[in-house]
């Protein structure tokens, strides 16, 4: 008989429920779990092929809402294009988010789009039905809040997480640098069709990171006092009458791993660059390959198949569930963030430099 496999909260352990509702983490599990393992063909002589399967690198899941059903999210994978590139079949591994670093067995997709002309970033939309067997459970980031918004960059020295797929361990793994440099342009990237602007990240640089999702840390205090009881280590006798709070801790997406600062020339001290670098493609530039003329009128299509389908199972006489608008909801969030796509100017090279 098989070992079950874990597909209720129930599955995790106590200390991972209480952390659900833990605003003072810097990270949260399901962002972890947003991350995919990409899978390809990697260059081996061992193998009469020439070539075997592997990480290729790591990927995430963007979810964008409908603009007409209310509840509705339509899921997009995402890495970067160098990644696929020259790539026959692309395999992606989902986080089983009711386990501890288990990841779903993968499976194929293959409708791969770029965008954004020029820019190292490949979107693909998740069928509902290419889940196998439909027994994954895909945890996705809400495009309209919990990526940074179109107009606004982190902020130079600040922490910036990442996850990426750690191959000798087989699971995802959460890292941290700081932003070094802002909005860098006439960047000779990893390959010269390559042009676009983006941020430096000090961190340490590793294979198979390409495509890691990137995280802009946010600490604000909570003006409310703590049971101090509840604080590890802290002497209530040394400080009797001090109030004390919490932080809370809110990461955004605000990036993606694209390369790293390499050597020329290369280097036998066993690391992947001595230089310590990366290069984190903006949020700015997710947004704007999600909200393309091209994927809006794709999604209003996949509403319209919606809409064909709900009234062939209900029979003549159905409505379709208009949304309706209310500034609250997150349709209203998404389509004002949206508009700043628009609005938020491209970057140009500065010709006084």
């Amino acid at each position: 008989m098989g070992r079950r496999r874990a597909r209720s909260l129930a599955d995790l352990p106590k200390w991972v429920r209480q952390q659900a509702d833990d605003l003072t983490v810097a990270m949260t599990k399901n962002s972890v779990d947003a991350a995919l393992r990409i899978v390809g063909d990697v260059e081996d002589s061992s193998y009469v092929t020439g070539r075997r399967r592997d990480t290729i690198g790591t990927g995430f899941v963007i979810v964008v809402p409908s603009e007409t059903f209310e509840g509705v999210l339509y899921a997009y994978a995402l890495t970067a294009h160098h990644v696929i590139d020259l790539q026959t079949k692309v395999e992606v591994q989902a986080a089983n988010p009711f386990t501890l670093g288990e990841l779903y067995p993968p499976f194929e997709l293959s409708d791969w789009r770029q965008p954004l002309e020029g820019v190292d970033l490949v979107v693909c939309p998740i069928d509902e039905n290419l889940q196998e067997g439909g027994d994954q459970t895909i945890h996705g980031m809400s495009l309209a809040r919990e990526v940074l918004p179109p107009a606004v960059i982190p902020s130079l020295g600040t922490t910036i997480y990442y996850i990426g797929y750690l191959q000798p361990l087989d699971r995802m793994m959460v890292r941290s640098g700081t932003i070094g440099a802002q909005e860098v342009v006439r960047m000779k990237h990893c390959q010269p069709e390559y042009d676009y602007h983006c941020h430096l990240v000090d961190c340490r640089s590793y294979g198979g990171f390409s495509g890691s999702p990137c995280f802009f840390l946010q600490s604000l205090p909570v003006l409310a006092e703590r049971e101090k009881g509840t604080i590890y280590g802290f002497s209530e006798k040394r400080f009797p009458k001090l109030p004390v709070g919490s932080t809370l801790n809110v990461s955004v997406l605000c990036g993606m791993f694209t390369e790293h600062l390499d050597d020329k020339y290369g280097n036998d001290e066993g690391v992947v660059s001595r230089y310590g670098v990366g290069v984190m493609l903006p949020s700015l530039l997710i947004w704007r390959a999600l909200m393309t003329d091209e994927a809006k009128e794709e999604r209003r299509e996949w509403d319209e198949e919606r809409k064909r389908a709900a009234a062939d199972d209900a029979g003549p006489g159905l409505q379709p569930a208009v949304r309706q608008p209310d500034d609250d909801d997150e349709w209203a969030r998404f389509d004002r963030l949206a508009k700043q796509v628009a609005n938020t100017p491209k970057q140009v090279e500065d010709e006084s430099q």
